[in-house]
């Protein structure tokens, strides 16, 4: 349960600090968040924001389509 926390609050510090370093580190726990638990919308999402960030937007784009694949915006609002 404290990993998914832990994780989200990387990638938002990742984000939100704009560093090259921070965002290859979120990159890398997104990866393997992404290997862990494969069926989850919101890390695909995640992994999606961080690639995005990173100038990789084909990635970015394969990650942000499995996300919603796997249900993530079926509420109206994809993130």
């Amino acid at each position: 349960l404290l990993r998914p926390i832990m994780e989200h609050a990387l990638c938002h510090a990742a984000v939100l600090s704009n560093k090259y370093e921070h965002l290859c580190y979120a990159r890398a726990v997104c990866s393997e968040s992404v290997t862990l638990r494969s069926n989850c919308p919101e890390v695909w999402f995640r992994y999606s924001v961080i690639l995005e960030r990173l100038g990789d937007y084909v990635a970015a784009e394969d990650a942000k389509a499995t996300s919603i694949s796997l249900g993530s915006g079926e509420g109206g609002f994809v993130g």
